[in-house]
């Protein structure tokens, strides 16, 4: 107040230095400049403190980075393994499908061949045993008809020839035997079988008498026998020799 109430008078009055009881100008100044520089210190330690936080961080980031990377290697590794394990599994797979394929493929065809052969071996089967029969009946029918016919020779009416025939001189000689004369008759186609002749010929129980008889190819076996054991049948030229020798054809 007292320093308005001077300036309205016009007074210029200097003024004092104001003094404030307990502070030192000049260590105030110390004091503001420690201050300065503790703050700066503290400055430069949160700057260091933020770049190593930064630093750290990046680091971090970077040591993240890596391990995802690593790990999304490991990933697609494993993921490659697995597809690769997969297709791996998926050609086996393929491949023991086709083998089976191929196996029952195989299968069914050696199934096939086997019903084929076992067709096959049936139907030649078959055939031979039908042929093997065939050929019985065949042989026995033969035989039969063989036995048939030597059984109607020895006791039927069986000549060579029908009538008129043809008329052939047959010689005996002495001593000659039944199956001798047999022989010389179917020789000269008089007779059809010597051994029915023979045979007919011991049934009838008759001699043969030796001498040169005339029979036909027409006569049957009773017919021949008639004429060849009867000495008034022989040639005239024959009967005289007969009746010298007074002998007859052996029975044998």
């Amino acid at each position: 107040m007292a320093n308005a109430s001077e300036k309205k008078a016009g007074k210029t009055v200097e003024k004092a230095p104001v003094r404030v009881a307990g502070r030192n100008p000049q260590r105030n100044s110390q004091t503001k400049a420690h201050k300065d520089e503790r703050n700066a210190a503290h400055r430069d330690v949160h700057k260091n403190e933020r770049r190593n936080v930064k630093t750290g961080a990046s680091a971090g980031a970077k040591k993240n980075v890596n391990k995802g990377t690593q790990k999304g290697v490991k990933r697609d590794v494993q993921r490659d393994i697995r597809r690769d394990a997969q297709l791996n599994a998926d050609k086996v797979n393929t491949k023991n499908t086709a083998k089976k394929v191929q196996g029952k493929n195989k299968s069914k065809n050696n199934e096939s061949e086997v019903m084929a052969l076992s067709v096959v071996s049936f139907v030649l089967n078959t055939a031979l045993t039908i042929l093997f029969y065939v050929v019985v009946v065949i042989a026995i029918v033969r035989a039969s008809k063989s036995v048939y016919n030597f059984g109607y020779e020895i006791f039927g009416n069986v000549s060579v020839d029908a009538y008129p025939g043809r008329t052939v001189n047959v010689v005996i000689d002495e001593g000659e035997t039944t199956m001798n004369v047999a022989s010389k008759l179917e020789l000269n186609k008089i007779i059809k079988n010597k051994y029915s002749f023979y045979l007919r010929t011991k049934l009838s129980e008759k001699d043969i008498y030796p001498g040169t008889y005339q029979v036909n190819t027409s006569m049957n076996y009773e017919q021949i026998l008639d004429v060849i054991a009867n000495y008034d049948t022989a040639l005239e030229n024959l009967e005289n020799q007969a009746g010298q020798n007074g002998g007859t054809a052996k029975s044998n």
